[in-house]
């Protein structure tokens, strides 16, 4: 699957943890915290955003990592880092 193709149904009622990021050291586990539908001004015909949730560390930088899905396997997406607190990093993700 392209990420073209992604809808934001392939990230509704994920089990927690279920996503993750690949890397060089392990996977980066990340469970879905929220979704949001965006204003329709793209070429995309329902654009959308998901925001992740990880642990504190280590915390990302912005760019382009390989998501793991449970049913899509690899998608190479851009993330950002939105938030972070004691515990945790959300990060958000923008399909458009």
């Amino acid at each position: 699957m392209t990420i073209d193709r992604l809808t934001r149904e392939d990230f509704t009622d994920l089990p927690p943890a279920s996503l993750a990021i690949r890397l060089k050291d392990g996977d980066l586990p990340l469970a879905v915290t929220g979704l949001r539908d965006l204003p329709g001004h793209s070429p995309r015909s329902a654009p959308f955003a998901v925001t992740l949730e990880g642990p504190r560390d280590p915390m990302l930088p912005q760019g382009i990592y390989p998501l793991m899905h449970p049913k899509h396997g690899q998608l190479d997406v851009f993330i950002v880092p939105v938030a972070r607190d004691q515990a945790h990093t959300q990060y958000e993700l923008i399909f458009n």
